[in-house]
């Protein structure tokens, strides 16, 4: 699995980058802590780590004719880096 994992890795730096980016570019940066079994090579039991995940400023449109913006719209202005 570690490989596959490591290949896709690979493949979405150049996405994680432009993420990266644009979270730090913005006024406001959110985080959060999760909490996840973490399996430790040789130890053979799991034990308690964190993931951290981090987002940037949110823009969340509001059209007064549907109430809301379709998804599609959103996710169509959203994603252009």
């Amino acid at each position: 699995m570690s490989r596959w994992l490591a290949e896709i890795a690979q493949l979405v730096s150049p996405i994680v980058t432009k993420m990266s980016k644009r979270i730090l570019s913005g006024r406001v940066i959110q985080s959060d802590a999760t909490t996840m079994p973490v399996i430790k090579k040789g130890l053979g039991k799991a034990h308690r780590d964190f993931v951290w995940v981090y987002r940037g400023d949110a823009d969340y449109p509001y059209d007064l004719k549907t109430a809301s913006i379709s998804g599609k719209d959103f996710l169509n202005q959203s994603w252009r880096f």
